[in-house]
């Protein structure tokens, strides 16, 4: 029997490895999400940051281009931008709060770009801008000024001994070629699991519901309970909490918890 959790839609994974630390997968999602049930957000955003920072942005686009890769130059950009960018995740629920700087001091920094504050948040705003403000926001993946590239093996080969039809039938030959195919495909897919593994890359999560997402932001931004949210989406209140869970682990990674207490 089919459950209604399963007729749901699963967000389509962009690979099946990803780096260390690279939540650009759920933090996508989680944009996607609020797009669909949060829009005003993304408005704001529109209206409010990124006037903000086409008043201090390199004049070419090309320039725009190069301060993507440019930690530097990017410094003080960030720095115009912080007041408006907290007071825009602090009117959406957005804050992450209880981060501890060298000096033992918290502070807030915003969800989904709680380390807005890198070129991950800028590279995304300035590919928006340059695209306009009617597409789509996407999040820039992990530091790739020092990121390293998949490591993949070499080209995938395969070779096998010719048909010799005289001693051979062909409905033969085929299954004999395609189950010897199956055996190097299936050794060289573990081979590259193993020296994916074995170089510190992650597996995506390989089942993740757009729902869940959806559920994330109902609570997070909207602010609604988890029990207003199971009455609107006619689930149990348990799948909802387990759900959001799942979703948030994708935004905020380990520290999902603290982020869904504050």
């Amino acid at each position: 029997m089919t459950t209604d959790l399963e007729k749901m839609k699963t967000v389509k994974r962009p690979g099946e490895f990803h780096r260390l630390f690279d939540l650009s997968y759920g933090r996508n999602e989680f944009l996607r999400a609020i797009e669909r049930n949060a829009p005003e957000v993304m408005a704001d955003l529109a209206k409010k940051v990124l006037p903000q920072y086409r008043l201090v942005k390199p004049k070419t686009r090309k320039e725009c281009e190069d301060l993507k890769g440019d930690n530097f130059l990017q410094e003080p950009l960030l720095t115009a931008l912080k007041p408006t960018l907290m007071a825009w995740a602090k009117r959406h629920n957005l804050l992450y709060p209880a981060h501890q700087n060298s000096k033992n001091r918290h502070f807030d920094t915003p969800l989904p770009f709680f380390d807005a504050y890198t070129n991950i948040f800028l590279s995304s705003l300035i590919d928006w801008d340059i695209n306009g403000p009617r597409s789509t926001l996407k999040w820039s993946s992990t530091d790739w000024t020092c990121a390293p590239e998949f490591p993949a093996l070499r080209d995938f080969e395969f070779r096998d001994h010719p048909w010799d039809a005289s001693n051979t039938t062909e409905s033969s030959f085929r299954q004999g070629l395609l189950e010897n195919f199956q055996k190097v495909l299936e050794a060289y897919v573990k081979k590259t699991h193993r020296r994916a593994e074995s170089k510190g890359w992650q597996p995506v999560p390989k089942e993740a519901l757009q729902a869940h997402f959806d559920w994330l932001v109902m609570h997070r931004v909207l602010g609604k309970s988890f029990k207003t949210i199971a009455g609107e989406v006619r689930h149990p209140r348990s799948e909802v909490v387990k759900g959001i869970a799942s979703a948030a682990s994708l935004v905020a990674g380990s520290a999902y918890k603290r982020w869904l207490k504050a």
